[in-house]
């Protein structure tokens, strides 16, 4: 086996065992997830609203990535955050709306915690500042449940593997499934 059909493999196996909790806190299947995202993501088209993907660390890159595949595919302003943020909310969830705030988000905005680009604890401060604004919020985790994340977030995926490449490829995975959604292609 190769090393491309090794890493083929692993993510198959990591995208039929991810979960998700859905905005109730109940376990939601993945593809009911993404019809859920397609949908918010056809509001946010029409109100002109933003997607602000949160990524810092290793996750810098892909929130740039994902914001502009937004902007190009769909039309949705996509919003890259990185340090800033975090630095300016100094763990505090009323400073970090402000802060979102400042970027221009508003209630019905989506902000979208990528994974393991956050210690827990910065990522909790940043989803619960969203929540206060009235933004919806989404979470990528591999800690199977990070209750913290799971309590905040309206949708929480949980993606187990260890294998940081595997973890990033499902995420591309489900944003590209996301995309699909809100243009209608699923």
């Amino acid at each position: 086996m190769t090393a491309l059909e090794r890493h083929r493999s692993l993510v198959d196996q990591a995208l039929t065992a991810t979960a998700c909790l859905g905005p109730d806190g109940s376990p939601m299947h993945v593809e009911a997830a993404v019809d859920w995202l397609g949908t918010r993501g056809r509001e946010l088209r029409r109100t002109s609203g933003s997607v602000f993907f949160i990524g810092v660390g290793a996750g810098d890159p892909q929130s740039h990535h994902f914001a502009a595949a937004f902007y190009r595919r769909v039309g949705i302003r996509g919003i890259a955050l990185g340090e800033t943020p975090f630095r300016t909310a100094q763990g505090d969830p009323a400073r970090a709306a402000e802060t979102l705030a400042q970027w221009f988000a508003r209630p019905g905005d989506i902000v979208v915690d990528l994974l393991e680009s956050t210690p827990p604890a910065r990522a909790r401060v940043m989803l619960e500042g969203a929540a206060r604004l009235g933004m919806r919020t989404v979470a990528f985790t591999r800690r199977l449940p990070d209750l913290p994340l799971a309590a905040i977030g309206q949708l929480t995926f949980f993606i187990p593997s260890d294998d940081v490449c595997v973890c990033d490829s499902v995420q591309h995975c489900m944003v590209s499934a996301w995309i699909a959604a809100v243009r209608g292609q699923r």
